[in-house]
């Protein structure tokens, strides 16, 4: 079977979650970097990706190396990327999703996952709530207490609030993202965004299209996504909780 290529969305994603997974594996802060500017870089390309590759280019775009550019040619033709499975079979199943709870390094995933097969954030809640994660060779009563109020703030965050230079990097980011979506007519930022408040607590999309499914179905498949609602057809308000 040939390999099938990949979309620019899809090594976007790719790409941001070799970021994380370097970035959990402490392999250092530069690498990480470099990898989310290539994602963004790719998101905002406006030229043919695949020509690109073709013609051994992809360093001419800002911040993409070598190595990267490597990376990202592999995976549009193949789809994968040997690198990126080579770091997933080092970490635990669900290291990345559980990296997010602030003060869970990699050591204890690691414990975690082999005392109690923990590998999602829900399973860490339960087994928290249930009392087994004090019993964790490390772990204790304060750490398991202090996980699940953690747990519990990502679940539902209360006043959570970035400043408009972070909000407008991640707002340009889902751009990029939406403006793929197929049969959109318009997409553009609105709510306090727009108005270049000092910070805010959200992202606002306005979006329309004539079959709004497929561009609902796009915008859901970003990681920034909340929820989506709409009251007319053709348009969308798309709202996408921000982290600091």
């Amino acid at each position: 079977m040939n390999p099938t290529p990949a979309t620019r969305a899809a090594i976007a994603g790719s790409l941001r979650e070799m970021a994380g997974l370097l970035a959990l594996a402490g392999e250092g802060p530069f690498r990480a970097r470099a990898y989310e500017r290539a994602a963004t870089a790719i998101e905002h390309l406006d030229v043919d990706l695949a020509a690109l590759v073709e013609a051994g280019r992809l360093t001419e775009l800002p911040g993409i190396g070598r190595g990267i550019a490597a990376r990202i040619a592999e995976l549009q033709r193949t789809g994968r990327s040997k690198a990126l499975d080579a770091l997933r079979e080092r970490m635990p199943p669900g290291s990345l999703s559980l990296g997010r709870i602030p003060g869970l390094g990699l050591d204890k995933i690691r414990a975690l996952h082999a005392a109690l097969g923990v590998e999602t954030i829900a399973d860490l809640r339960t087994a928290c709530e249930e009392g087994r994660v004090r019993g964790v060779k490390g772990m204790g009563e304060k750490t398991e207490r202090r996980l699940l109020d953690r747990i519990l703030a990502l679940e539902d965050p209360v006043d959570v609030r970035v400043r408009l230079d972070r909000g407008l990097a991640l707002a340009e980011s889902f751009t990029a993202h939406l403006r793929t979506a197929p049969g959109l007519v318009r997409a553009e930022i609105a709510g306090a965004l727009r108005r270049r408040a000092e910070t805010v607590d959200r992202l606002v999309f306005v979006a329309a299209a004539p079959t709004p499914g497929p561009v609902i179905g796009h915008a859901l498949a970003s990681p920034l996504v909340a929820s989506v609602s709409g009251r007319a057809a053709r348009i969308r308000l798309v709202e996408s909780r921000l982290t600091p």
